[in-house]
C-alpha cells in the first residue's frame, strides 16, 4: 500500500494509498488527528518569518513547504481543526499567493474558505488572533475588489472590520497604515480622489518609519502619484512614482531586501505600469514600452499567465497604448485582443461586467480601430466601456 514515487535513494518519497490513509485515520481517531493538526498549526505558524519578505524567500525556495501548509490546511477543514490557528497560518499563504507568487487560482480557495466560515462567531481572545484576522479580512478585501470584482462597498466593509479589530492593540501602526493604503487605492479606482488623499494622509500619520514587514514600502507614494495625475499634474506624477519604483528600499523590510530582478519586478509591477500610464499620457510611447518591457512584460509573459493574468492584461493595456501612440496599429490590436481575451474568458455578459481594467482595455482598443479607420467597430467599444 506503500508506493515509492521517485528512484533517488537519497530522498525517497512514498505515495500512501487511500486503503491504508483510511485505516491509520480510524486507528488514530478524529479527536488525535484534528489536535495533531492544531499542534502542526502551531509549528508551521512559529516557522513561517513574520516578515513577508523573509517568508517570500522562505516559500520561494522551497515548494514543497508550500505544497505542505496546503495539505495541512485542507486536512484541518476536514477535521475541524482550530479555526483561529488555521486563520493565523492562513493568512501567511494567502499573501504568499496574492503578492509573493500572484497563484490567483490558489488564492481563490483561501478566500472561499474564510468566507464560508466568516460568519461563524469565532472567540478571537488574544492580540494575536485579531492580527492574523484583521490581515486576512485585508488580503480578501484586495482578492475581492482587484481580481473577484466585486462592489467596492463589499471590499471596503473587509477593511473597515479589520481596522476596528486593531482599535485597542499597541505596535500594529504599519497594518492599519495598510487599511488606509489599501482604502485609498479602491476610492482612486472609482474617482473618489478626495476621499483617498485623505485615507493616503492617515496611512502616512501612523506609519513607522522601519517598517518591520514588507506591506508596501512605498505604497503611500504610488497613491500619491495616482492623485497627482487625476490633478493634471503629470510631470510630479511621474517623478513621484519613477522614484517609487527606483528606491533601493522599494521591496525591503529592516531585515531583508528582495534583490532577484524578476522577484522585485513582479513585487512593484503594479507601479511599473502606473508609470507606463503616465508615460503614455505624456506621449513619451517609447519609454512606456520599454519600462513595461524591460521590466514586466518579459518575465511573465510566457507560462505564467495564469498566476499573473490580471498583471498581463494590465500590461498589455498600455503595451497597446505606446504601440498605438507610435503608430504601429496591427502590434497594437494585437497587444489589445490578447488583453481584453485575459479579461473576458471567464464572463459571457460583457456589458454586464464591472470590470474597470476590461472598460480601459475596450476603450483602448476602440481608440485603435478609430485610427485604423474601423469607426462603427470603435463606437461600439467606446459604448461598451
Amino acid at each position: 500500500v506503500l508506493e515509492q514515487v521517485n528512484e533517488d535513494r537519497e530522498n525517497q518519497i512514498f505515495r500512501m494509498h487511500d486503503s491504508l490513509k483510511d485505516e491509520l485515520v480510524r486507528i488514530r481517531g478524529r479527536d488525535k488527528i484534528r489536535n495533531d493538526l492544531n499542534s502542526t498549526l502551531d509549528v508551521i505558524d512559529k516557522l513561517l518569518p513574520a516578515s513577508v519578505t523573509d517568508r517570500l524567500a522562505v516559500l520561494k525556495n522551497n515548494s514543497l513547504l508550500e505544497g505542505n501548509i496546503e495539505v495541512l490546511l485542507k486536512n484541518g477543514r476536514i477535521y475541524n481543526a482550530s479555526h483561529e490557528k488555521m486563520i493565523q497560518v492562513g493568512e501567511k499563504l494567502l499573501w504568499y499567493y496574492l503578492l509573493g507568487s500572484r497563484q490567483v487560482s490558489n488564492a481563490k480557495n483561501l478566500v472561499e474558505w474564510f468566507k464560508t466560515h466568516d460568519k461563524d462567531k469565532l472567540s478571537l481572545n488574544s492580540d494575536k488572533e485579531k492580527i492574523a484576522y484583521a490581515n486576512f479580512l485585508v488580503y480578501v478585501a484586495g482578492f475581492e475588489y482587484s481580481i473577484a470584482n466585486v462592489a467596492p462597498e463589499i471590499a471596503m466593509n473587509y477593511l473597515d472590520r479589520a481596522e476596528d479589530l486593531l482599535k485597542n492593540i499597541s505596535n500594529e501602526e504599519e497594518l492599519v497604515a495598510y487599511i488606509y493604503a489599501t482604502k485609498a487605492h479602491i476610492q482612486i479606482a472609482i474617482g473618489e480622489f478626495d476621499k483617498a488623499a485623505n485615507n493616503v494622509e492617515k496611512a502616512e500619520q501612523v506609519k513607522p518609519k522601519v517598517l518591520r514587514t514588507y506591506l508596501g514600502a512605498n505604497v503611500t507614494k504610488h497613491l500619491k502619484s495616482q492623485i497627482y495625475l487625476s490633478q493634471g499634474r503629470d510631470e510630479e506624477a511621474l517623478d513621484l512614482v519613477s522614484k517609487t519604483v527606483d528606491a533601493p528600499d522599494a521591496v525591503n523590510t529592516k531585515h531583508h531586501n528582495i534583490k532577484n530582478i524578476e522577484d522585485r519586478s513582479i513585487l512593484l509591477a503594479p507601479e511599473y505600469i502606473t508609470k507606463a500610464k503616465m508615460l503614455n499620457n505624456l506621449k513619451r510611447y517609447d519609454e512606456a514600452f520599454k519600462v513595461l518591457s524591460d521590466n514586466v512584460y518579459k518575465y511573465i509573459k510566457d507560462g505564467k499567465s495564469e498566476n499573473f493574468h490580471i498583471l498581463l492584461a494590465r500590461t498589455l493595456v498600455e503595451i497597446a497604448r505606446a504601440e498605438n501612440g507610435l503608430k504601429r496599429y496591427d502590434s497594437a490590436l494585437s497587444y489589445i485582443q490578447d488583453s481584453i481575451a485575459i479579461l473576458t474568458r471567464d464572463n459571457d455578459n460583457l456589458a454586464s461586467s464591472k470590470n474597470i481594467h476590461l472598460a480601459n482595455a475596450l476603450f483602448i482598443r476602440g481608440e485603435i480601430l478609430f485610427n485604423k479607420n474601423y469607426c462603427d467597430e470603435a463606437i461600439k467599444d467606446y459604448k461598451t466601456s
